[in-house]
């Protein structure tokens, strides 16, 4: 009993020890990479790990540390270095944002100067970033962006979805109204569906700026549509979103179809006109066959309309999680409720993809 107990115990502690060991040895290598090392991993090797490393260093560590490699002076370099920098850092560290700052704009100004397009598109993008909830920047990157891109019609895009992002005024008792997670704001009028501040005619007027520049950017089409929906100009509304909904069908965009139709069958269940709303959720239906709001929507729309059966089966259709499982979440969700989470490790990924190194 004793011996057999003894050895028992003698096994733990021998397995305990051995699985500390293996934990430091996993962990020790991590501690001994340096920036280089770190920054070479990020553009070459395991980028996921580089970052995850670098997120638990201190301040005073990246303030100390986080440098250009030796003759990594190239403009690519400093927009890598930027982006990894923000992706790894994106909250804790504002010395470590302030450098990134500066290292964009100086990739910016030799993109400028040697009109390298490629290299101005990433910089816009890493500002697109910078306008995310998830990215605490000490700049303006609005302010960046309208400066250095504004006659883009993809900036004039993510300007506009970031005003329609605040787009309706949250009342609060004890002051005029605020704009829900952004502060203050006035309320300048009320329609049907809300309150609203000076955000909606920001987003309209960025949005008829980015068609005004590309007259085929359907995205900008589909939110202004949703913008003057919003706001009861709902004749203008259904023109800008059946139209959006035909472009986004020739040019093969089904999510932008799934959008479109969503927003034109809500227009249509207002309005009162039973069959347009049930035909605009089946063509979003069609277009995104994993689209669980449109399900939603339709199985309302039947039940209120006394199609019993038809409605409960579009409902459970919805409700079935085998069929969303490991899918991109509703495009409606990213939409209306600024997945942030989704969109930025989107946009991280592309840009990621940018400065790679083989």
């Amino acid at each position: 009993m004793y011996r057999g107990a003894h050895a028992g115990r003698l096994t733990f502690v021998l397995t305990a020890l051995l699985s500390a060991w293996q934990v430091a040895a996993a962990i020790q290598p991590a501690a001994r990479l340096s920036f280089v090392d770190l920054f070479h991993e990020y553009r070459s090797g395991d980028a996921d790990r580089a970052v995850q490393i670098l997120s638990t260093w201190s301040p005073r560590q990246i303030d100390r540390d986080a440098k250009l490699p030796p003759g990594q002076d190239d403009a690519w370099a400093k927009a890598a270095l930027a982006l990894f920098l923000i992706e790894a850092l994106r909250e804790s560290s504002p010395g470590a944002t302030d450098k990134a700052e500066r290292l964009i704009a100086e990739a910016y100004d030799r993109a400028k100067s040697s009109n390298d397009t490629r290299l101005l598109t990433f910089c816009r993008d890493w500002y697109f970033v910078g306008l995310t909830s998830h990215v605490h920047l000490s700049m303006d990157a609005e302010a960046e962006l309208r400066r250095r891109f504004s006659a883009d019609p993809l900036t004039q895009l993510e300007l506009g979805k970031k005003a329609e992002r605040y787009l309706e005024v949250i009342l609060h008792p004890d002051r005029d109204g605020y704009a829900l997670g952004f502060g203050h704001t006035e309320v300048h009028g009320t329609s049907s569906h809300g309150p609203y501040g000076e955000d909606a005619a920001k987003a309209e007027h960025a949005y008829r700026a980015a068609l005004a520049l590309d007259p085929t950017l359907i995205e900008a089409r589909l939110r202004l549509g949703r913008v003057l929906w919003f706001l009861d100009r709902r004749d203008e509304a259904e023109r800008d979103l059946s139209q959006a909904s035909r472009e986004a069908m020739a040019a093969s965009a089904p999510t932008l179809v799934y959008l479109a139709n969503l927003f034109l069958g809500e227009l249509n269940e207002e309005r009162g006109r039973v069959d347009d709303a049930r035909n605009a959720y089946e063509t979003a239906i069609r277009a995104h066959p994993v689209g669980q709001v449109a399900y939603l929507a339709l199985g309302r729309l039947l039940l209120a309309t006394g199609r019993d059966e038809e409605g409960w089966t579009a409902i459970a259709s919805a409700l079935n999680g085998s069929t969303w499982a490991r899918q991109a979440p509703d495009p409606w969700r990213v939409y209306a409720m600024d997945d942030t989470n989704w969109s930025s490790a989107v946009r991280f990924g592309h840009l990621r993809s940018q400065v790679r190194q083989p």
